[in-house]
């Protein structure tokens, strides 16, 4: 059976709208992602810092007595391990890559929804809208490489439901 234009049309627009959806999603995924290994990194560098024996906390009077010295000894252990590990969980190599794609979908999303809003103008689907839009979609198939192999499905989840579905303004 053959498709008339206007099943062809909505077909058309369903993909884009579709492909918008799933570009906000992971715009917002990758957002999210990289907002937690900044905060974990931070955190990280905080108690390095902190347990270092030049910094400020290795002073406090309560720590040079009795109790204080062996919690100063834990502190400082934990610090020289952590140390040493963070080289290993490569986590500066893990943000830059995360800032890629948060960026690189952000890009993307951005021109799915310039294209969806002038859909929504024109009413009509031209080829060169649809090719803009391929073009978009092979883009990020060639991030999906770069990105996690099995995405956080709680992240998904909480995620998923704030994403709505771009629809077309009556």
């Amino acid at each position: 059976m053959k498709m008339d234009s206007l099943q062809i049309e909505d077909n058309k627009c369903y993909k884009i709208y579709d492909g918008l959806k799933t570009l906000q999603l992971n715009k917002t995924y990758y957002g999210r992602r990289l907002d937690q290994l900044k905060r974990y990194n931070m955190i990280l560098e905080i108690l390095i810092a902190s347990g270092a024996s030049g910094s400020g906390i290795a002073g406090i009077a309560v720590l040079k007595a009795g109790s204080g010295q062996i919690l100063w000894g834990v502190l400082s252990a934990i610090a020289i391990v952590l140390s040493i590990a963070k080289p290993f969980l490569k986590l500066s190599d893990r943000i830059s890559s995360y800032a890629k794609l948060y960026g690189e979908f952000a890009t993307a999303a951005d021109r799915a929804r310039s294209i969806a809003d002038d859909i929504q103008v024109d009413h009509t689907i031209s080829a060169a809208r649809m090719k803009a839009f391929d073009e978009i979609r092979k883009r990020v198939g060639d991030l999906s490489g770069l990105g996690d192999s099995a995405p956080r499905p709680k992240i998904v989840k909480s995620l998923s439901g704030n994403i709505a579905r771009p629809g077309i303004a009556s």
